[in-house]
């Protein structure tokens, strides 16, 4: 359980400081012999950073959590 809240902490605090990137995708559109055209498209992907303090807050939690016995 300790892995996942530690997993957790650092995924939030990542989505904090980068909001998000940019997936770049090639695509072949002509292939004739040595002849050759692609074409490149991005496909900007983004979150929230309350995203990221959701997932840092909710980590925390569980590292803080003591385990019943």
């Amino acid at each position: 359980m300790k892995t996942l809240g530690a997993v957790l902490l650092v995924a939030g605090v990542i989505m904090i400081l980068f909001t998000g990137y940019d997936l770049i995708t090639k695509d072949t559109l002509v292939e004739f012999g040595p002849i050759e055209i692609t074409h490149e498209e991005q496909n900007p992907f983004y979150w929230h950073p309350i995203t990221g303090l959701i997932l840092t807050a909710v980590g925390g939690v569980i590292l803080l959590m003591k385990k019943k016995k």
